[in-house]
């Protein structure tokens, strides 16, 4: 009696426990879920967060991240990449701080291993965003780097550039944030001699004017 017990709870435990988590895959709330069959390929689908059927042995998920994902440049340590250089129209070299947020697109994922993308796809942004950022930075003169306004409608322009050419990645980028924009020692050292310049050369107009 104890032994026909005991067989019918080790039925129970593996109907109930068991045999479920071997067909089922959880994908968490910040996974992207993307199954392939051995007979199907990859299903045409971006799986959410929850449970899903994968047969032993002839399914399986890759998972990738849903959450956002921040490229910054800086040559501070512990950033991704280094300050971007830059030459500007006017022939100087200038080095940029930049944060661009940035995120698989809905329906994204399944497109990403499909298309054989799933190991390389990050150093591809990573390479699109430098291109891109480099060539719309360069265009700006030394004046408009000075006037915020000018720098903010210049990332408004890359963005837009920028999600044309992450398109064919399946992903998009949410804004481009100028941080700071340092020129070389030799030029900063150059702008601060000619503001002491014209300050010196406005005080001594004062003295002259107080003098008559």
């Amino acid at each position: 009696m104890k032994t026909r017990i005991l067989r019918v709870a080790c039925v129970l435990f593996l109907a109930v426990w068991a045999l479920p988590r071997c067909l089922v895959t959880r994908i968490e709330p910040w996974e992207i879920g993307v199954r392939r069959s051995l007979t199907g390929g990859v299903a045409e689908q971006d799986f959410a967060h929850g449970y899903h059927l994968a047969l032993p042995l002839a399914q399986s998920f890759y998972r990738l991240p849903r959450t956002v994902r921040y490229l910054e440049f800086s040559d501070t340590a512990g950033y991704e990449a280094p300050a971007l250089e830059v030459r500007t129209r006017e022939n100087n070299i200038i080095f940029v701080d930049i944060t661009v947020p940035w995120r698989i697109k809905p329906d994204g994922g399944w497109r990403i291993v499909r298309e054989g993308f799933l190991d390389s796809y990050p150093e591809k942004v990573r390479s699109t965003v430098t291109g891109v950022l480099r060539e719309g930075m360069a265009q700006l003169t030394n004046v408009e780097i000075a006037q915020p306004a000018k720098r903010q409608a210049s990332a408004i322009k890359m963005l837009a550039a920028l999600n044309l050419e992450l398109d064919r990645y399946h992903v998009t980028a949410e804004h481009v944030a100028i941080r700071s924009i340092r020129f070389r020692d030799e030029y900063e050292q150059k702008l601060q001699d000619k503001q002491y310049y014209i300050v010196q050369g406005k005080l001594a107009e004062a003295l002259q004017q107080q003098s008559i």
